[in-house]
Parts: C-alpha cells; structure tokens; sequence
C-alpha cells in the first residue's frame, strides 16, 4: 500500500505540473496473453490504455495508465508511469520517470526507470530499471523499424532484455514481431500486431493483439 500510495502521489504531482495543453491517446483491445519482462501474466485479455504528454519548461512531462482484464482465471493487472523526457540534440533523447506495476492478487512493484532512444536507423533504444524496495534490476534493449504503405503503417521490431523476479531467479527473453496500423478517421486509428516472445522460465509463445485508439 505505501507503495501504491507513492506512485499515485508522484503521478498526481505531475498532471498538476503539467498543466493541461498537451497531446494524449486512449486505447482498447484484445490481447492473446501478456508478455512483461520474461513472463506471460494474462491469457485473452481485454487491454485500456490511456496517455498524456506535454512540454514544460524545456522537457517533455508524460503519465500513463493501462489495465489488463483477464477473461479467464488469470489475475487482473494495473500499470501506472510517469516521468520527464528530454531531447538532447536532434539524435538522442532520454526518459526518467517511475513505473508500478500491480496485479489483484496482491503481487505489486515500483520501478525507477531511465532509458534512452536515438533518432538513427533502427531506432536503437535502451532501458534499465530498477525496483525501489528490492535488490532487482531489469535492462532491455529493442530496435524498430516502420514505413508507410498505401496509407498503412507497417513496422517490425525485437527486443532482448534480462531481468530479475521476485522469487530470485534472473531471466533472459526476448522477443520480435510486426504490426500494422490504419487510421480509420482523422484521430481514430486500428492496429493490428503479431510478436513472438520467449524467456529462460517459458515456451516461446505467438501473441496476437488487436487495438482501437483515439488521439487527442
């Protein structure tokens, strides 16, 4: 609960700091399971999601929240974040912020989270975080790649990563796959994706997930 508490304060600190003149997205799909950090957390899933970002004085204050409903026996997950963003020069930016995740059966963890992306071919990007309360460090690094196809947005990208669970073990997964998205108004867009994931603690498993998101 104290941790709970702490992210929803640092999160409410900074939607009132960022005002209110920015730019957001909510979004609602189906998911056939849940790929974090090595582990599958939730077969056929409905997923919400909801974002929000905006400049101040120099740097870019983002929060968001998504919701992971289980249509079976799995339990329920919550994800908060938020965090400060900062473009340094036209190639590289960088992200500090705070991440907790909670599912219904209790399980919860909060995360500091810095990473860093490069404007470059590929798109390289790096992260590392680290859980407040325990000795426990995830690090991930991921390329991508998009283009535009008949006004269809198609776009490929695998990440590697190693992390610790909380039972103690390290793990190593990764995982690669491809999307496709279309905007079906002006700020309504339909995604489609399909990534293949596997980890040292299970089978490689094939996740389809479908997405309606609204821009704002």
């Amino acid at each position: 609960m104290k941790t709970k508490l702490l992210t929803l304060t640092a999160l409410a600190a900074l939607s009132i700091n960022a005002a209110f003149a920015g730019s957001g997205s909510l979004s609602t799909g189906y998911g056939s399971d849940v790929f974090r950090r090595g582990s599958l957390i939730s077969e056929d899933s409905l997923q919400t999601s909801a974002s929000y970002t905006t400049a101040k004085a120099g740097f870019d204050v983002s929060v968001g929240a998504q919701t992971v409903h289980s249509t079976g026996t799995d339990s329920d997950v919550y994800i908060l974040s938020g965090g400060i963003g900062k473009s340094l020069g036209s190639l590289l930016s960088v992200y500090g912020g705070l991440e907790h995740f909670e599912q219904l059966d209790g399980a919860s963890n909060l995360d500091v989270v810095l990473s860093a992306d490069l404007n470059t071919v590929l798109s390289p990007t790096v992260s590392a975080a680290r859980n407040v309360d325990e000795d426990q460090y995830t690090f991930e690094a991921g390329l991508s790649h998009g283009i535009s196809v008949n006004d269809i947005d198609l776009s490929v990208r695998g990440t590697i990563g190693n992390t610790d669970l909380n039972n103690g073990d390290n793990v190593d997964y990764y995982s690669v796959g491809v999307g496709a998205s279309k905007s079906l108004t002006k700020n309504l867009a339909l995604s489609l994706s399909v990534d293949q994931v596997n980890s040292d603690v299970i089978e490689s498993d094939c996740i389809v997930a479908a997405a309606l998101t609204a821009s704002f």
